[in-house]
């Protein structure tokens, strides 16, 4: 899945391990002195369960995705931490 590019990957937020590695370089960074993290996008992070495919009744070429993948229920717990 490339919500964003081809050359974007998305990240299994569902997977503990994702999480764990992910926190893990947040804090090696933050332990260097860096002022902050960019997260504008951080509201995608978490995906509809088996990631299925949206409705596209116009048959687009590309389906906007921002109802499907983005504010998902529990996404706030993934912010607190």
């Amino acid at each position: 899945m490339h919500l964003f590019s081809t050359k974007q990957p998305d990240l299994n937020w569902e997977n503990k391990e994702v999480r764990d590695a992910l926190y893990e370089m947040m804090n090696w960074w933050m332990d260097k002195g860096i002022d902050g993290f960019r997260v504008d996008a951080i509201s995608h992070i978490k995906k509809i369960e088996g990631l299925p495919d949206l409705p596209n009744p116009d048959g687009l070429e590309v389906v906007p995705s921002f109802e499907g993948h983005m504010n998902r229920e529990g996404i706030h717990e993934s912010y607190r931490k």
